[in-house]
């Protein structure tokens, strides 16, 4: 395994940490035993949870891309950023506007190292990293290092990766109220969630087995995560499996439905 980057806080190994069982799933080397034991037990319940992680990481791709290239942002910020991988969502934006201000946020402290040490901004853009929670987005918002790289007054792109799944309908709702209310017209939010729509005894089951190391998570239906965008304009097409958002590749896609993920891009009026 590869050694993580210098100053790292003190990390329990023996316990699953759900960003690493993640980073797993990409191929990444940022995780152990616990971690690869907790991700095989629920792969062995749903098989395609590699797959699912690899296309999410492309739908989010997709959707930083059009909103940097077709919509003209230059602004974003990404909750629940996770470890670091080998072309990060910063990289995505300033190929297409090197000026781009890209903010990543998580609250873990493992997480927190690692993007300040191997996050590094196109010279003319700029990258900044926020620890700190979802559930308090105006503090998030208000954090120094996000207003010195992005300008809250015009249209900035904020993308939830899967991150409302940690949450109730109540507190989801909260957040993107406190969200939208603190973005400028013309900003998009990007949204992903697990759904167990396509295979619920599957998705269950997986579930449970990451439950029972710790790893709680939820699920919800497409009219569910379809009402998370209220107050906003869908962008086409709509709440869809990610793998049919705007796929690169014509045609239907007839695998979509295996992975677990709905997804969409919202606008606020």
């Amino acid at each position: 395994m590869a050694q993580p980057p210098t100053g790292l806080p003190e990390v329990d190994a023996s316990r699953p940490h759900p960003v690493r069982v993640h980073n797993y799933w990409l191929g990444g080397k940022d995780n152990y035993a616990a971690d690869r034991e907790v991700a095989d037990a629920m792969t062995a319940e749903l098989p395609d949870l590699a797959m699912i992680a690899r296309e999410h990481r492309r739908f989010m791709e997709r959707a930083v891309r059009h909103l940097v290239a077709e919509v003209g942002l230059a602004q974003f910020v990404l909750l629940g950023a996770g470890l670091p991988t080998s072309y990060n969502l910063h990289q995505v934006v300033q190929e297409v506007e090197p000026l781009a201000g890209v903010v990543y946020a998580d609250r873990d402290p493992v997480v927190a190292a690692h993007c300040r040490a191997l996050l590094i901004s196109h010279p003319k853009g700029a990258v900044g990293f926020v620890q700190g929670d979802v559930a308090d987005p105006d503090a998030l918002l208000d954090d120094p290092t996000l207003t010195a790289t992005v300008d809250l007054g015009a249209p900035v792109a904020v993308a939830l990766s899967s991150t409302l799944m940690r949450h109730t309908d109540a507190e989801a709702r909260a957040i993107l109220d406190a969200l939208i209310a603190r973005l400028a017209p013309g900003s998009h939010i990007v949204l992903s969630h697990p759904t167990a729509d396509f295979d619920p005894d599957g998705v269950a089951r997986a579930m449970h087995a990451g439950s029972a190391a710790g790893l709680g998570r939820s699920t919800r239906t497409l009219a569910q995560v379809q009402g998370l965008f209220a107050g906003l304009e869908l962008l086409d097409p709509g709440v869809v499996p990610i793998m049919q958002w705007r796929p690169a590749e014509a045609g239907p896609r007839r695998d979509a439905h295996r992975v677990h993920l709905l997804g969409g891009v919202g606008r606020k009026p």
